[in-house]
């Protein structure tokens, strides 16, 4: 009996005011502010070796009220923004295992209104990680969870900001 597994594709997904250097990336009130724009830097990272990859991508829905301000940059492939459906797209295509780590990223805004006053909004829903894999031909796939405007992963901002809307 021969069993193959597909390949161990792994996305992950920051969305930051601060860079890891703690230098901004982002620009605007922190907590947001209502009728004022906040912008936010959103990166992803993949990471993949045991097979290649053929036909990756990820996707990302952005939810109402949080608009794509481009300024995006990778290191493979390309990213491109349908404004009709509201979807930021990372589109790798074949992926060889001889590149272990790719890495994109993008800025994002919000100006909250009225009625978002005091609530903690979504930034992104989780992004989706789909390909193929090239040897057993299996599909592969990968969500990321929510982020919100706590900014979960950003240590920096976690010290000044509870997420809620002012």
């Amino acid at each position: 009996i021969k069993s193959q597994i597909n390949s161990d594709l792994s996305l992950s997904e920051k969305i930051l005011y601060f860079n890891d250097d703690n230098l901004p990336v982002g620009s605007g009130p922190l907590p947001p502010r209502v009728g004022e724009k906040s912008s936010f830097r959103v990166f992803w990272t993949i990471k993949n070796n045991l097979h290649d990859l053929e036909n990756a991508q990820i996707v990302l829905d952005l939810p109402a009220g949080v608009q794509w301000d481009g300024n995006d940059n990778t290191n493979v492939g390309s990213i491109s923004y349908d404004p009709d459906n509201r979807r930021v797209t990372w589109r790798l295509g074949f992926l060889p295992i001889s590149v272990y780590r790719a890495d994109a990223e993008f800025n994002i805004s919000l100006t909250p209104t009225e009625s978002d006053r005091d609530k903690i909004l979504v930034l992104s829903p989780g992004s989706l990680a789909s390909a193929t894999d090239a040897l057993t031909k299996g599909s592969i796939s990968v969500k990321t969870k929510a982020k919100t405007s706590k900014l979960e992963d950003d240590e920096i901002a976690g010290l000044s900001n509870n997420g809620r809307v002012e």
